[in-house]
């Protein structure tokens, strides 16, 4: 979070970790890079889902051609399902994490989203 934060050039006033995950609190700077912020967290389990079911497709494939028989790949399956698995978790933790509601990351998306839009309730 401090890394993406520095790098969008936002100042971090607090960070607060709970059950969820963790939540950093930029004090608002410009809702474009917090934006930008809060999404990469969801992205990156995105990311490191589908790059597990690729290597668990890549793994499969690879003792495929090395001509690998269908029943002795089904006999040491640990590397498999384990990546399968990691794939899933992370999968599902991205979508989780983007539902709308807060704390979450797509709580928090929807909020700068508004805030695009709406007037500040001080401002008004």
């Amino acid at each position: 979070m401090r890394t993406g934060a520095r790098r969008q050039g936002l100042k971090i006033e607090r960070i607060a970790l709970t059950f969820g995950g963790g939540v950093c609190d930029t004090g608002g700077g410009d809702v474009n890079r917090v934006f930008w912020m809060v999404l990469a967290g969801p992205m990156a389990s995105l990311a490191t889902g589908i790059s597990s079911f690729a290597t668990s497709v890549v793994f499969i494939v690879y003792l495929t051609l090395q001509g690998v028989d269908a029943s002795v790949i089904a006999e040491i399956p640990q590397l498999w399902r384990w990546l399968v698995t990691f794939g899933c978790i992370n999968l599902a933790f991205a979508v989780l994490n983007l539902f709308p509601f807060q704390p979450l990351d797509g709580g928090r998306l929807v909020h700068l989203g508004l805030s695009r839009f709406c007037i500040p309730i001080e401002h008004a």
